[in-house]
């Protein structure tokens, strides 16, 4: 990512303007490099969480093996009844699993969508992660967790070996 669209992207979050900033983060990847960089974001909210269910763990192996992308669709789907159970209160959920569940979604689009199928999700999906991030930021108010957050966001965390 290069240094300008950091700078531009830590601007608009500074300000409060996450789904922005998450426009100029996400269109700086490369589309290969999307699931990768979604899925270690993922990996780092779920280390706050209580529990990860299963269609959560299933996004994160998803996204370290690019032969596998083209299932994201079905993950998502499942996701996506995880969310409705959690929506009509058919499962116990705090904030923080609810925002994880909501992150996983897009993970899952952004997958999904790097194989470039014949049936995408919305083009912005990647830019909600960012605004999914910030939203668990707030409700956590841990501030080494935004910090780290906005590194690995930014691609300044140190990248790990795929």
């Amino acid at each position: 990512m290069d240094a300008s669209s950091i700078r531009a992207a830590r601007v608009l979050w500074d300000a409060g303007k996450s789904l922005e900033a998450g426009r100029v983060l996400f269109e700086a990847l490369p589309a290969g490099d999307r699931p990768f960089w979604a899925g270690a974001i993922l990996q780092f909210c779920c280390e706050y969480a209580a529990t990860i269910p299963p269609e959560v763990a299933a996004v994160l192996q998803l996204t370290h093996k690019r032969s596998e992308w083209h299932h994201g669709h079905e993950i998502f789907d499942a996701l996506r009844r995880l969310t409705l159970r959690i929506e009509r209160n058919e499962m116990p959920a705090d904030a923080m699993l609810s925002g994880i569940v909501a992150l996983a979604e897009c993970v899952a689009k952004v997958t999904y969508n790097a194989i470039s199928p014949g049936d995408p999700f919305d083009t912005d999906s990647g830019w909600w992660i960012v605004s999914n991030v910030d939203w668990i930021r707030q409700h956590i108010a841990d501030k080494a967790f935004g910090d780290r957050a906005w590194n690995l966001l930014s691609g300044e965390e140190p990248k790990k070996e795929r």
